[in-house]
């Protein structure tokens, strides 16, 4: 009986062995894939876009960090270098024209970036410098002599940069900030009042003692009422903002998952509201039923959760860098998946 029970025994130690075992794989496979993803990932630094002063009546003020909650990707700009020598010309016995691009480039033969004795800097970057020359005389302009010239009817009126800089400086009288111009219910904000993607402000304790506390009542006021703020930026490009509350959102584990904080999202002037240049038609008869109930199959056939794909052009640039450097081939590199395509078996089902 003890053999038996031994051999049972041995079985099932060694069937949750391979059970642990396979989990470790999976979670082991996961966390690579992860990392992976991960090192593909762009970095950004989570700088402040700006920092401002929220003043509200009473003489009181708010400090404020704001950031940049979507802020688009590109690809990294390219730097100029003096070009090699193409391998067909080295074989041919030919040689390139040697062209002077300043004071940056080396000369010729002295083995930067071309295989050079250790210790060597590489290429060097070739420079490019902006000159403006004025048209009449051929002097070369700084930008202290430099103005701007306006249209106004049949005549044009100059300005000179002075006073483009007091034309400036009479929208920052107070300096960069918002001021409070009062509350609205926020069901007013209207998907078409917004012109840019909007920031998130955070309090500034550092700055300014008793932010956090006079934010989170404003917000916690603001929420109750179901209100949005209405405040005056005062930058290079003054504008009016909404100011939308966020309460603050922590997970299982007591993470900030939400910080607490407002959106600001830039309002349009009344200059920048524009008329449709041609009136929509619309059908005076109602659409057919058989004609709705085929939209209606295909926007439910389509409808389902959304997760922004990633970039197929950064994910085909960043694959060939990968590539150039490391010298992989077209296999190696892999293929990119482009997410913006169309699901094909959707497509079907519709």
């Amino acid at each position: 009986d003890a053999e038996p029970a031994a051999a049972a025994a041995g079985g099932a130690a060694a069937a949750a062995s391979a059970q642990v075992d396979a989990a470790m794989t999976v979670a082991l496979a996961s966390d690579w894939a992860f990392l992976g993803s991960r090192v593909r990932q762009a970095g950004r630094r989570k700088r402040a876009v700006s920092r401002l002063v929220l003043r509200l009546p009473g003489a009181q003020a708010i400090a404020l960090t704001v950031y940049s909650i979507v802020q688009p990707q590109h690809k990294p700009s390219a730097r100029k270098m003096p070009a090699k020598q193409p391998s067909h010309l080295k074989k041919a016995g030919e040689a390139l024209p040697q062209q002077r691009t300043g004071p940056s480039e080396p000369p010729a033969g002295d083995g930067a970036g071309d295989g050079g004795p250790p210790g060597d800097e590489g290429p060097q970057k070739v420079e490019t410098q902006t000159v403006f020359v004025c048209e009449k005389t051929g002097a070369v302009l700084d930008a202290n002599t430099i103005g701007l010239r306006a249209r106004f009817g049949d005549m044009h009126a100059s300005f000179e940069p002075c006073e483009l800089s007091l034309m400036s400086a009479a929208f920052t009288e107070n300096g960069a900030g918002l001021d409070l111009l009062g509350f609205k219910p926020k069901e007013c904000l209207s998907p078409s009042h917004t012109l840019a993607h909007a920031h998130f402000a955070v309090a500034d304790e550092t700055r300014l003692t008793g932010s956090e506390a006079a934010l989170g009542a404003l917000l916690e006021a603001m929420r109750r009422r179901g209100q949005m703020g209405l405040a005056a930026q005062s930058a290079r490009r003054p504008s009016l903002v909404a100011m939308l509350p966020q309460a603050e959102v922590r997970g299982a584990r007591g993470e900030v998952v939400l910080p607490e904080g407002l959106h600001l999202i830039t309002l349009p002037w009344a200059d920048d509201f524009r008329e449709l240049p041609v009136p929509v038609v619309r059908a005076d008869a109602p659409a057919a039923a058989d004609l709705e109930s085929a939209a209606g199959a295909l926007v439910e056939a389509l409808s389902g959760p959304y997760a922004p794909p990633n970039n197929p052009v950064l994910d085909a640039f960043w694959t060939a860098l990968e590539a150039k450097a490391l010298q992989l081939t077209e296999k190696e590199a892999g293929k990119v998946e482009d997410g913006t395509l169309p699901d094909p078996a959707r497509w079907a089902a519709a």
